[in-house]
């Protein structure tokens, strides 16, 4: 099918600026890809408001949960290495105090893809000026704020996204590596991949680039980071992301540098099942005429982040926001692209604003299933104006 990129980023263009305004986010990082290694860039709002300096191609954001695709990466390639099998178990790596709670049976595999039964989905972050927790603190729960990762379901048996599944990759790779976890995927993932401003450590040259973040009103927020690197801990740009899907296209052997044999890619690609998603490291939908997307999403603390793309054709996109609301604006856009893959034509103006009017129907009609009044933190009630 021909596709007029040019005719996707003018749709981008018309409809982004005024998204940006409405939603009040900051900014939002395009990367457009086409034809396995074509790349075309848009940059909207700023990564720091207050100085008015706009987002660019060294700005660095947190990918957040993007940062799981990454680490299977590491991960599949301690098996090429054979260092590991994915259906080895935790209880084969580590020592016992490490996973109290956690059923000792869980593997590799199900750790990737989300089925290990475990708990805590997500981690808050936390502030530069705080001591640095440690895995095992955070894992055990003796965290204010960060309940302990235990077993909620056996094994395999059902889909459950889980944060924790990944402290676990963490822990079991740096045991294997006997080196930090930051330092084996510099070498072996991030360099090779030619992802040269990404980094797993909050260091001097990220803090440089690093985008201010704002919440869901515009005003500015304070500094997050993750010790949960495997699963949050990502810091990336638009350009280097766009290298990570490029290296997960099937024809891109020379890309990837071999570092991952394709194979070892489609089973990473392979969905769980017929009414299951998950895959290793990512996510896998099929659309109505067949077409198979690879994606994950991410939100820390002011920061949103996501990437699709199609193996079998060489496309894809990645958008990344330093805003916490910036989900909003990321689906918006998602709704574009899709259509744009699908059939080949840019949704004009007109069009977008009536599937996102026909979005705000739906939504307060559930709405008004819900007037009453509410006790939070706060008093709140819905009522519907004329």
């Amino acid at each position: 099918m021909n596709r007029s990129a040019r005719s996707f980023l003018e749709t981008l263009d018309s409809v982004v600026p005024g998204l940006l305004e409405n939603y009040r986010i900051s900014g939002l990082a395009v990367n457009l890809i086409e034809q396995n290694q074509v790349s075309e860039y848009r940059y909207y709002g700023y990564a720091n408001k207050a100085s008015k300096i706009p987002l660019c191609a060294s700005t660095v954001f947190q990918a957040a949960s993007v940062s799981k695709p990454v680490t299977a990466w590491g991960i599949i390639k301690l098996f090429e290495y054979e260092k590991i099998s994915i259906d080895q178990t935790i209880s084969y790596f580590l020592k016992k105090k490490l996973y109290k709670g956690i059923n000792p049976d869980i593997s590799i595999r199900q750790l990737l893809n989300h089925t290990s039964g475990l708990s805590v989905q997500s981690y808050p972050g936390y502030r530069l000026s705080t001591n640095t927790p440690t895995l095992e603190q955070v894992l055990s729960g003796r965290l204010k704020g960060v309940p302990p990762a235990i077993s909620l379901s056996a094994p395999g048996e059902s889909f459950l996204y889980t944060g924790a599944g990944y402290l676990l990759l963490q822990l079991i790779l740096e045991t294997i590596t006997q080196e930090s976890f930051s330092n084996y995927m510099h070498r072996e993932i991030l360099l090779p991949l030619n992802m040269e401003r990404s980094s797993f450590e909050y260091d001097f040259e990220v803090s440089l680039k690093l985008a201010r973040t704002y919440n869901f009103v515009g005003f500015p927020m304070p500094a997050y980071h993750y010790v949960e690197r495997a699963a949050a801990g990502l810091y990336t740009t638009v350009s280097d992301m766009g290298n990570f899907i490029k290296s997960n296209f099937i024809d891109n052997t020379d890309f990837r540098n071999n570092i991952i044999s394709s194979d070892n890619l489609n089973l990473m690609h392979q969905q769980l099942g017929r009414n299951l998603s998950g895959s290793l490291g990512f996510f896998v939908s099929k659309s109505k005429k067949g077409r198979k997307t690879v994606f994950h999403s991410g939100y820390n603390r002011g920061w949103c982040s996501h990437i699709s793309f199609i193996p079998n054709e060489g496309s894809g996109i990645v958008l990344l926001s330093n805003s916490d609301i910036g989900k909003f604006i990321i689906k918006d856009v998602l709704v574009l692209w899709k259509q744009w893959m699908e059939d080949g034509t840019s949704l004009n103006l007109d069009a977008f604003v009536k599937i996102k009017m026909k979005h705000y129907a739906n939504v307060c009609k559930h709405l008004l299933a819900t007037r009453g009044r509410y006790y939070t933190h706060y008093l709140m009630r819905l009522i519907k104006e004329k």
